[in-house]
């Protein structure tokens, strides 16, 4: 069991994805087409099916290199993997944690070595959980795009970090935003985001 930042030193398959920023405990599809990406799938569930997964800093660059990358992203379990009639793979991915890109790798592949953090939650944070939750409800109520389980969901849920990361993934932030949360360790700080943005598209 990796200890909270403990570094893996041991190369891990780096997939850069666009326009998205994944979460622990988020569920979502990917369609992956580039050669690099497909190698780095290939070799992941070769092993543990483990995949670092890290947003592009721009969306439009199609062989990025470690400045066009975001420096954390989120360590993902592959669920699912589908290959497609035009070379596409489509993969459904779980997140795991969050991670920091500590080396980066760019030969056959894109691996990198990469520091686990996990939530930092120092009190109770039950009243502001309650808080976000009902917040999000009144707005899904009046945004078509999330679902009543979605919303009915969340009253299953009791730790703050993963209340906070669940409603994170479906809040309608734009990508430096979703970065800009992926990257808060607190866990009150997180709330607190999304509270003070809920309105920002």
């Amino acid at each position: 069991m990796l200890k909270k930042n403990e570094l893996l030193n041991k190369k891990m398959p780096l997939l850069p994805i666009r326009d998205t920023v994944i979460y622990p405990h988020m569920v979502i599809p990917l369609f992956v087409n580039r050669t690099k990406s497909i190698k780095a799938i290939e070799k992941s569930m070769l092993c543990n099916k483990e995949l670092f997964v890290v947003a592009q800093r721009d969306a439009e660059i199609d062989a990025p290199n470690v400045d066009d990358l975001y420096e954390y992203g989120t360590l993902v379990s592959i669920i699912q993997i589908l290959r497609l009639p035009d070379g596409t793979i489509k993969i459904l991915v779980e997140g795991l944690k969050r991670a920091k890109l500590e080396k980066f790798y760019n030969n056959e592949i894109l691996e990198a070595n990469i520091e686990f953090l996990n939530a930092n939650t120092t009190e109770d944070l039950t009243k502001l959980s309650n808080f976000t939750i009902n917040l999000f409800q009144e707005y899904g109520k009046i945004n078509k795009k999330i679902t009543m389980e979605s919303l009915s969901s969340l009253n299953d849920l009791k730790d703050p970090n993963i209340i906070a990361d669940t409603i994170a993934a479906q809040m309608p932030f734009n990508i430096k935003d979703k970065q800009a949360l992926l990257e808060i360790n607190d866990t009150k700080q997180r709330l607190e985001f999304i509270i003070n943005n809920r309105n920002r598209n």
